[in-house]
This record gives structure tokens, C-alpha cells and sequence, in this order.
């Protein structure tokens, strides 16, 4: 079962090909949560507001990533880009 789960979180639309962009952020936050418990063992300070505003920005960066990507957002949106449809696009 967590196999699954993993794999649904690192692949793509297809859930076949594992994407770069997911391990990355994934990788991005395991290292901000290392970052934010070295901080605490260290210095035993913790500021929260930095520490959920950088966690934040590295999530939102990594979904907004794999939006545009997919295609879900942006100029590609609702648009299927497959052979089929390349195929058929008349030049001008």
C-alpha cells in the first residue's frame, strides 16, 4: 500500500513514468523539515512564520511546476497535445 502511494506521488497523468519535478520537490521539503530540525537542535529557537512561509513557498512552487507542465494550468490548459492532434494542425 505505501508502495503505491509513492508511486502515485512520483508519477505523472499516466501513472506509468516517474517525473523528475515530483522527486525534486519531494526531495526540496524532506530537506527544508531536516533544515528546520537541525535549527531547533542547535539553536532551540523556531520561527514559525519563516519556517511555514519557506515550506510554503517550495510546496506551492513544486504543484505550480507540475501544473504548468501537465498542461492543468497556463496555455496548454484544456488542450491535448498528441500526435494525433499535431498531426492535424494546419500550417499558415
Amino acid at each position: 500500500m505505501f508502495g503505491t502511494v509513492l508511486k502515485f506521488m512520483f508519477t505523472g497523468k499516466d501513472n506509468e513514468s516517474y517525473e523528475l519535478l515530483r522527486a525534486l520537490t519531494a526531495l526540496c521539503v524532506v530537506v527544508m523539515l531536516a533544515y528546520i530540525g537541525l535549527h531547533l537542535w542547535w539553536n532551540k529557537t523556531f520561527d514559525p512564520l519563516a519556517s511555514a512561509t519557506g515550506l510554503g513557498a517550495l510546496l506551492a512552487g513544486g504543484g505550480l511546476g507540475n501544473a504548468f507542465k501537465d498542461g492543468t494550468i497556463g496555455a496548454k490548459a484544456g488542450k491535448s497535445t498528441t500526435v494525433e492532434n499535431i498531426e492535424n494542425v494546419e500550417m499558415k
